[in-house]
């Protein structure tokens, strides 16, 4: 019977001893099961293996990508704010005041000059997207001659461009 006594009170001492060293922040139901084995695993002599832990999760790493724009020849009626190279991923709009096209509504990124009033400055706001996440954005400035052309464009820094300017983004 003295057996029994201390072979109960040492396997509750490994039993408490291998719990109390599992922490609150690792705590799973698989880790119970192991430490209420062990106890019997001393006495038996066949341990269970433990729990192999997950392969780490890699993050995928970040696409890198420059879009470019169709020449533009000024005076034009139109610009085209439709990057040659756009992956299907990616989503634009373009803003102008209180108006904002998209092109998952169906925006072919053609604007038109005789949509505007005459030779006044007009900012277009390009803003680029992967789902609902921004990934870049850039503004054209540009104005017109009594609405039927476009006659100057210039980068968000006031700089003649003779372009919608490429943009890189990361995604």
């Amino acid at each position: 019977m003295k057996r029994l006594i201390t072979a109960v009170l040492l396997m509750t001492f490994i039993f408490l001893n291998t719990f109390s060293q599992l922490g609150d922040d690792k705590f799973q139901w698989s880790d119970i099961v192991y430490a209420m084995a062990m106890p019997f695993a001393v006495f038996t002599g066949c341990a269970p293996e433990p729990t192999p832990e997950p392969p780490p999760v890699t993050p995928p790493e970040p696409v890198e990508i420059t879009l470019t724009f169709p020449t533009v020849t000024l005076p034009s009626p139109t610009l085209n704010f439709k990057p040659t190279n756009l992956p299907v991923k990616i989503t634009y709009t373009v803003s102008y005041g209180t108006t904002t096209w998209n092109s998952k509504d169906g925006f072919n990124g053609v604007v038109n000059s005789g949509s505007y009033g005459p030779f006044a400055a007009k900012t277009f706001t390009q803003i680029f997207y992967v789902g609902t996440e921004e990934i870049g954005r850039h503004i054209v400035q540009t104005s017109n001659n009594g609405g039927s052309f476009f006659l100057v464009l210039l980068d968000e820094n006031n700089v003649a461009i003779s372009k919608i300017p490429d943009i890189s983004l990361t995604y």
